[in-house]
């Protein structure tokens, strides 16, 4: 395996590991580069403060649906008209929570890809970043390559692979 590393996120460079020069060494996992996280921190709490805003609107919401059944009932026999007992405006606020659990889940994976962890034990054959460069979202940071294993290629004559299928 030969992988060209890559950035999912942009940022300045704060941390490049040791191990990560031509040459070094890595097991799978590794962070072999990380990012500056400050704006995506920011972005998780704003994404963690909308999932609290949402949630918080969806419980009035069921409130207010409860408070109009029970108004109805008190007024009328019937059955009550689904805008009258706010199902819509519950289906709206539903939809809110579930797009703001999604937000928090993207600024998740994005603070979390401020660290480019090695994708396998492997050897680094080149790094093209440095301390303090600003990576944009898909910029190379060096190539890799993986040490479980390895092709060798010989020249054999056929006398050699004659010797070689007498060893079978």
């Amino acid at each position: 395996n030969r992988t060209m590393l890559s950035a999912q996120v942009s940022g300045r460079v704060i941390t490049i590991a040791d191990n990560f020069i031509e040459g070094g060494f890595f097991k799978k996992g590794d962070v072999l580069v990380e990012l500056e996280t400050a704006d995506y921190q920011t972005d998780l709490l704003l994404a963690e403060s909308e999932v609290a805003r949402a949630q918080a609107t969806l419980d009035e919401e069921k409130a207010r649906g409860k408070v109009a059944a029970q108004e109805w009932r008190s007024f009328n026999k019937g059955n009550a008209p689904e805008l009258g007992l706010r199902k819509p405006q519950l289906a709206r606020e539903k939809a809110s929570v579930k797009a703001a659990q999604a937000n928090l889940q993207r600024a998740e994976r994005n603070l979390d890809r401020t660290k480019i962890r090695a994708p396998y034990d492997g050897l680094v054959k080149s790094r093209d970043v440095d301390l303090g460069k600003f990576v944009s979202l898909g910029g190379q940071l060096g190539e890799v390559f993986a040490t479980d294993v390895a092709e060798v290629r010989l020249p054999l004559t056929d006398d050699d692979i004659a010797f070689l299928a007498d060893l079978s």
